[in-house]
């Protein structure tokens, strides 16, 4: 792995906005300037200087970032500003502007930066937590910019709010481009709930005064009542200009409250979307909507048009179904659609393959595909194609194209891809150096194949050998060195469904480019690889690999070799599964600072905090493929003590040596948390 790559990672791991060449400096408590204010810390420090923020004590000011900066919470610290306080910025004239601001608390406030400079503006606005103390309150995110002679890119990402939009013109998230062209608005995975019945958006993004852009709106969850839109996309409000938006609209939710909320709306004045909105899912709201702007004011009236694709939607209990009509602006092609129990199906021409079945939703609540949906495989996947560049993921951050990738009807129809599965095997049936996975489901018809991740329960039970799968007669977890398996051991077990990422490698008998390794050149540089050693593939015998494994990237390829150096067996295999990286597939890194020892890697994550019945799986990661990044083994463990920042939190842990040197790729299946837990939406982000 590259060093500048190795940096970028360590940054993101640590929670730290990485902007070009320039050291980290921390908050509050170092030397001149940041030993006084926090805005004097801000104003004193050189531009494109991140700075930490190390206290978790409210912080009683409102900040103003009118240069390239970046602001973070440090590692581990829940920092935020006191009730009322907020972040603003604007920049102007001949100036760029790189802006950074990740990880921090605010409540009864906004974000908000506007950009009206003639150069770019870099904005990313990620993981923090916004809440609205009552319904009157208007709280949020909002970037505009201005006329721009260079595109600016404006991401919006992962965070958590909980706020009112009571105004007609708030919203809880927003990005506009005011003019200019090539703009990049990438808005995705952010949480929004709705406090009391807000009249403004969800979540919008926005073009006007003859901007050309682009919006990209990625696994975004809306809930509650939004009078405007859960998820809207607006061309034209207030300007008679003609702009130009080319819309992916991909795996959002939306769960409305009923009445009026709005559901996933497209609105145009005198220009023009062309929208991809597919595999979306909307409920208890309008359903999904291409309308245009009133024209009222005394200006044209409203001659834009939405044009593209609607498929692939889940549209159930809403008040309208689908609205596409040349009426009201509507010229898209909708196809693959699953409408039902709809107050009115809305005016569209209905696809020859649309779905009327009750798709047999687990709840409105949660409306998730249960068992046997006829929404199930019922997409239709090439239409996929027009989503790319977004990665193909659904709505939990999982792989979005399963049961084989083949052309045509392989997708789910909605935001959620069902069947990726995290189970508990206990091994209480232990016989000799293994015992069975009892799940009925996890067999080989479908070309599954296992991970494993040892999970130490109280009371406490270690298994410090090298593990694998194999099947006969149902899966089974064996030790590598013939050891009797102790009979009070619980694994993490991930069964996710076939496709062209899920795959059995075996150890060649020479590679010379790799020696010692598997050379698995597929994935991509931004994929995640999770691999298990598979005993004997499915035939009557096996090879044994008593040694740990670790994966990594080189060279432009990635590999599979034994971590603590020795030569992998020839005939070995192993499961092999990856997809793109997503709030819920991760890598996590030893952070310093943490309070824990060089044993234990602390894993700080809104589903899994607070959470001791998640179940996940991870898999190391090496630096090269002739490295040993030390053979300890590893299993993930849930911390109800020690160091503060550690307390309810779940770490990868080693009862046999130092795993502080190493990278771990992390999976966690959101279906499995909210199953164990059915807890509130927003765990673990205001409770302190």
């Amino acid at each position: 792995m590259s060093t500048q790559r190795k940096v970028f990672l360590l940054a993101c791991a640590l929670g730290v906005p990485v902007l070009a060449n320039a050291a980290p400096v921390n908050w509050p408590g170092g030397s001149a300037p940041c030993n006084g204010t926090l805005q004097a810390c801000i104003d004193g420090v050189g531009s494109g200087v991140t700075i930490q923020i190390t206290t978790a004590t409210p912080i009683n000011e409102s900040l103003i970032l009118n240069k390239s900066v970046g602001l973070a919470a440090a590692p581990f610290v829940r920092a935020s500003l006191a009730s009322g306080r907020g972040i603003s910025g604007s920049v102007s004239g001949a100036n760029p502007w790189n802006l950074s601001l990740r990880g921090l608390g605010l409540r009864d406030a906004a974000v908000q930066f506007f950009y009206q400079g003639t150069l770019t503006a870099e904005i990313t606005i990620e993981n923090l937590r916004i809440e609205s103390s009552a319904a009157s309150n208007p709280a949020g995110i909002r970037v505009e910019t201005g006329a721009s002679a260079a595109p600016s890119t404006v991401r919006v990402l992962n965070n958590r709010l909980k706020v009112a939009a009571p105004g007609l013109f708030d919203a809880a998230i927003e990005v506009e481009f005011a003019g200019g062209a090539g703009h990049l608005a990438d808005i995705r995975w952010n949480q929004v709930e709705s406090v009391g019945e807000s009249t403004g958006w969800g979540v919008v993004a926005s073009a006007r005064g003859g901007a050309t852009c682009t919006f990209e709106l990625l696994g975004n969850e809306v809930r509650g009542h939004f009078g405007r839109a859960g998820i809207g996309i607006s061309e034209g409000l207030f300007s008679d200009t003609a702009s130009s938006v080319t819309a992916r609209v991909f795996s959002n939710v939306v769960i409305g409250a009923g009445g009026f909320s709005n559901g996933i709306r497209s609105v145009v004045n005198q220009g023009n979307i062309s929208a991809d909105i597919t595999n979306n899912t909307v409920v208890r709201a309008t359903g999904i909507v291409l309308t245009r702007w009133s024209g009222g004011g005394g200006g044209p009236p409203a001659i834009g048009t939405t044009s593209g694709r609607i498929f692939n939607n889940l549209i159930v209990a809403n008040r309208f179904g689908l609205q596409n009509s040349a009426s009201g602006g509507g010229t898209a092609t909708n196809n693959y659609n699953l409408l039902r129990n709809n107050a009115s199906p809305g005016l569209h021409t209905a696809g020859p393959n649309d779905v009327s079945a009750d798709p047999l939703l687990r709840s409105l609540d949660a409306p998730r595909l249960g068992a046997g949906s006829p929404a199930i495989d019922a997409g239709n996947s090439t239409v996929l194609i027009g989503i790319l560049p977004l990665p193909l993921l659904d709505a939990d951050g999982l792989r979005r194209i399963v049961n084989g990738d083949a052309p045509g009807n392989q997708v789910d129809i909605g935001a959620y891809e069902s069947g990726h599965r995290v189970l508990r095997a206990d091994s209480t049936a232990a016989v000799l150096n293994h015992f069975p996975i009892s799940d009925p489901r996890a067999d080989t018809s479908d070309g599954s194949l296992l991970f494993t991740t040892l999970n130490v329960v109280i009371p406490l039970s270690f298994n410090p050998r090298p593990v694998g799968v194999y099947f006969a007669s149902g899966w089974r977890i064996f030790n590598q060195d013939f050891a009797p398996m102790p009979n009070a051991l619980s694994f993490n077990v991930f069964h996710p469904l076939p496709s062209s990422t899920l795959t059995m490698q075996t150890v060649a008998a020479t590679l010379p480019s790799f020696p010692n390794a598997i050379a698995m050149p597929t994935p991509g540089i931004e994929d995640l690889v999770f691999a298990e050693q598979n005993w004997n593939g499915f035939g009557a015998l096996g090879v044994y690999n008593d040694n740990p494994i670790a994966v990594g990237r080189s060279g432009g390829n990635w590999f599979l070799h034994n971590a603590n150096g020795v030569a992998l067996p020839t005939g070995a295999k192993f499961n092999v599964y990856w997809q793109p990286t997503s709030p819920n597939v991760f890598s996590v890194f030893k952070t310093a600072g943490d309070g824990l020892s060089n044993s234990v890697i602390l894993i700080d994550h809104p589903l899994l905090n607070n959470n001791p019945c998640a179940r996940f799986v991870v898999t190391p990661r090496s630096s090269g493929p002739a490295a040993e990044i030390n053979g300890s083994i590893f299993d993930v463990f849930y911390l109800l003590g020690g160091a503060p920042q550690a307390i309810n939190k779940w770490t990868i842990f080693s009862s046999n040596g130092s795993i502080a040197s190493r990278e771990y790729h992390v999976l966690v299946v959101p279906e499995q948390v909210s199953d164990c837990t059915l807890g509130p939406l927003f765990r673990d982000q205001f409770e302190q």
